[in-house]
């Protein structure tokens, strides 16, 4: 533990810090060696030189390098926002004045510091190189704060060092949105980071995660955060940019020209830097045939890049282009439609809070009219008196280019997940009280949805996922959208996913094959008949099976026993079960 105003660690003494003050006599006295170049880390209001930031920041550099590490420990002045943006002029002089002494009293160039700051720290490395006696070649500000910054004279700016390279994670919000550095960066657009959700905080605190591997990716031959150019930050923000790839985020070395404003995307969990421009990195078959709803067979095109994501948005707004109908009880046939941000219209509607919510997901080619809500809306609304939401999000899933529609899809379902909050805070709804079911796209739709809901709603159920563009994708559905999710598969390897995805998985008939049917897209249509059926009058008794390969050879004979589907989570179940059915309703056989 450190208590000093800054703590020195070098590969000497990598877990415990040494205290140092700004006098030559403490410098003398610790390990620190001219010989090695030094970085300076300031953290954020609100945290200490024992913080997370440090804890990713400092082994990073140490794993990558000898080199001095001296984190600023300012925690007594950054105990809340205010008072920290007060005092981050102070701290930024007194952080210069130490490498002053330094480079006058010790003989240590200027030249061989770089300067890390996340938050309030980012505009106090600013301030500090300003003050130095001496050229700082690079600074780093993560995530920079915005509140109180946009007419700061000490804010973070070029002139800094000869290299400012700026990092967004939440521009707009907790981090400055407009560019203040030689080169900037705004990661998965700079607002929202993948993985998550709506958690703001989580995004703020990516942005050193992202620094630290950017570091460590240099030691381990990891990949790099290779950015998009990008004509404007408005661009950015709206993952719009198309320019060159010639800008890496981070790494060690300072001896870089970059300028400009760049895009990179990420991946949701670690390695967060991706391989190549492939946004949907999926290990099969580019160009594969699939029937779209009415059995015609289309060739599709699976890959994805980042520059089809990036120009995806000017073709496909859905917070402009999505449409929620509502049905209840009171109005089974006919909808009424709900607008984000239009309270008074949901106020004459007859959606009611007390209620539980089912919001349904069509698939690729399909509208609010096709047979997978009309199959299911009815047999909702005859077992509970619910509140049912049909997404129709055709304009972004009509398109005959898989590959649209796949990226459309992930573009959807944080459009949902922003409706729904924004439902729950003019109702008073909660998570807890909602059903998410998505057929084909639309059930990793649904689980693109749960995860952006902070993995809060109840129950979430994917009927036949699509397979085509969504193998090894990062946005896939996942056991832990949700508090309780459910997959059900009819026609895997084909048009469905073949593997399990979810806490419990049922394959009925193996999977594939269904009784009744004489074309896969009848099998993959059969998944939301089950379900209906399962809501309606249950059944549908599956036999546990040691795994998804057992099941699809019907080989399975475990004792445990759970019925599919039905209206109500089976929260703490987990496990893969097979189901036989009948060859017409009705389906289930108990």
């Amino acid at each position: 533990m450190c208590s000093g105003l800054v703590c020195c660690s070098c590969r000497n003494n990598p877990s415990v810090s040494q205290a140092l003050l700004p006098s030559l006599a403490s410098i003398m006295s610790s390990t620190f060696q001219r010989s090695r170049r030094t970085v300076f880390t300031i953290h954020n209001y609100d945290s200490s030189v024992t913080g997370n930031f440090n804890a990713f920041v400092v082994p990073a550099h140490l794993t990558a390098e000898d080199v001095n590490v001296i984190a600023v420990d300012w925690s007594r002045g950054a105990t809340s926002y205010t008072f920290g943006l007060s005092n981050i002029p102070q701290v930024g002089n007194v952080v210069a004045q130490f490498i002053n002494i330094l480079n006058d009293d010790f003989g240590y160039s200027p030249e061989n510091i770089r300067i890390v700051g996340h938050g309030l720290g980012a505009h106090a490395a600013g301030i500090a190189a300003r003050a130095v006696n001496g050229n700082i070649p690079r600074v780093i500000g993560l995530d920079p704060s915005l509140p109180g910054w946009t007419h700061h004279p000490d804010k973070l700016s070029e002139n800094a060092a000869r290299l400012v390279e700026v990092l967004h994670t939440t521009a707009g919000i907790y981090g400055y949105d407009r560019p203040l550095g030689h080169v900037d960066f705004y990661a998965n657009g700079g607002i929202n980071q993948i993985g998550c959700g709506s958690d703001i905080s989580c995004s703020h605190t990516y942005a050193y995660v992202y620094y630290a591997e950017s570091i460590t990716a240099e030691s381990n031959n990891g990949n790099k955060f290779i950015g998009t150019a990008c004509e404007s930050y408005q661009e950015a923000t709206a993952l719009q940019c198309s320019g060159a790839r010639d800008a890496t985020f981070g790494g060690t070395d300072d001896n870089t020209s970059a300028s400009g404003i760049y895009v990179f995307l990420t991946n949701a969990s670690p390695p967060f830097a991706r391989a190549s421009t492939q946004i949907l990195n999926d290990e099969e078959p580019r160009y594969q045939y699939a029937p779209d709803s009415d059995g015609q067979i289309h060739l599709v095109d699976s890959l994805t890049s980042i520059s089809d994501f990036v120009n995806i948005a000017s073709r496909y707004n859905p917070s402009v282009s999505n449409v929620y109908h509502l049905f209840t009880r009171q109005n089974p046939s006919l909808s009424q439609p709900i607008f984000i941000n239009n309270p008074d219209l949901l106020s004459i509607t007859n959606y009611n809070s007390t209620r539980r919510t089912v919001v349904l997901i069509h698939g690729w080619r399909n509208s609010a009219v096709s047979s997978f809500n009309n199959v299911l809306v009815p047999a909702l609304l005859a077992a509970e008196d619910l509140n049912v939401i049909v997404l129709d999000w055709s304009s972004g899933a009509s398109s005959i280019d898989y590959r649209e529609v796949n990226r459309n899809c992930i573009l959807s379902g944080i459009a949902v997940a922003n409706f729904i909050q924004w439902l729950n805070e003019q109702s008073g709804s909660t998570l807890e009280q909602y059903h998410i079911i998505g057929h084909g796209v639309g059930g990793h739709q649904a689980g693109i949805v749960g995860r952006n809901l902070d993995r809060k709603v109840a129950y979430i159920t994917g009927l036949d996922p699509a397979l085509i563009g969504w193998v090894n994708s990062i946005f896939r559905f996942r056991p832990s959208d949700g508090l309780y999710t459910e997959v059900i598969h009819t026609n895997y390897g084909i048009n469905g996913y073949l593997a399990a995805l979810a806490h419990v998985d049922f394959y009925p008939n193996g999977g594939l094959s269904m009784p009744g049917c004489d074309s896969n897209m009848c099998d993959h249509e059969r998944s939301f008949y089950y379900m209906a059926e399962s809501i309606t009058s249950g059944g549908f008794t599956g036999t546990q099976c040691a795994n998804y390969y057992a099941a699809i050879l019907g080989w399975c004979n475990l004792p445990g026993r759970l019925q599919m589907g039905g209206l109500l989570p089976k929260t703490g179940e987990s496990g893969v079960y097979l189901v036989e059915t009948n060859s017409a309703p009705p389906f289930s056989r108990g």
